[in-house]
């Protein structure tokens, strides 16, 4: 029996440009987005305003055993999702619309090259606090929240 490799990135890459087609603001994939974000203008003069934006990272893979033929088969793969927004409200709005966008990902398949790998649970790991970027004035506020993926190859595939 071969032995199975995670394609974290292929599904990374899954991760990232489904949530880049449905989420209605700029994502990022693993830094800000290249579309217009944050600050348009400077900040708290007339005309200026801001785009709330999200960016996607990959944090820690874990194997999770699996079938004793194919012991790599299972994984928990977690993702940090970063939101940024022009006020506390704002942020938590576009931080629970962030964190269902992924969580709705349970029961897809990702083709990727070694294989299809079916997304068996989508979960929230943890709610990140609100934090304040005093960087600027008016401020702005960051959350990062984690997403677990639970991941099994298909058999076969």
């Amino acid at each position: 029996m071969t032995a199975v490799t995670l394609p974290r990135g292929q599904i990374t890459t899954y991760v990232v440009e489904t949530v880049l087609n449905l989420f209605p603001f700029p994502v990022g994939d693993n830094d800000e987005p290249t579309q217009a974000h944050g600050w348009q203008g400077e900040p708290n003069e007339a005309g200026t305003n801001f785009i709330p934006w999200i960016s996607i990272g990959t944090g820690s893979s874990n194997n999770s055993s699996g079938p004793q033929a194919l012991s790599a088969a299972d994984w928990r793969v977690n993702y940090f999702i970063t939101t940024a927004g022009m006020a506390r409200k704002q942020t938590d709005q576009l931080a629970d619309t962030a964190r269902d966008t992924v969580v709705k990902m349970a029961r897809q398949t990702i083709m990727t090259t070694n294989g299809n790998w079916n997304i068996q649970q989508a979960r929230v790991a943890s709610i990140g606090g609100i934090n304040r970027m005093s960087q600027t004035r008016p401020f702005y506020f960051v959350q990062v929240d984690v997403v677990e993926l639970w991941l099994s190859r298909e058999i076969g595939s």
